[in-house]
């Protein structure tokens, strides 16, 4: 598989647009799509704990989820890539 790259700065700032002393790079696009599906992906994990099976069985849930969401938005960024 090839390694998906981050996307580059979501947030790019530049301080004042007069005088730009400093640059912030701020996140990067796969931080943001990760953010932005993660509480879908948590939201998911608590119907399958109702439904008596998933990923709370598990010890290290949080990592689980955390998975999900980057899975997710290097899937993102691969569709946002594609022609």
């Amino acid at each position: 598989m090839s390694e998906i790259k981050n996307g580059g700065p979501a947030f790019p700032w530049c301080g004042d647009l007069n005088d730009c002393p400093t640059i912030n790079l701020g996140m990067d696009f796969r931080d943001y799509f990760a953010a932005k599906v993660l509480p879908s992906v948590y939201e998911n994990a608590l119907q399958e704990a109702r439904e008596g099976s998933g990923l709370f069985q598990h010890d290290d849930w949080r990592f689980g989820i955390a998975l999900d969401a980057y899975a997710l938005a290097d899937a993102m960024l691969r569709a946002r890539g594609a022609k």
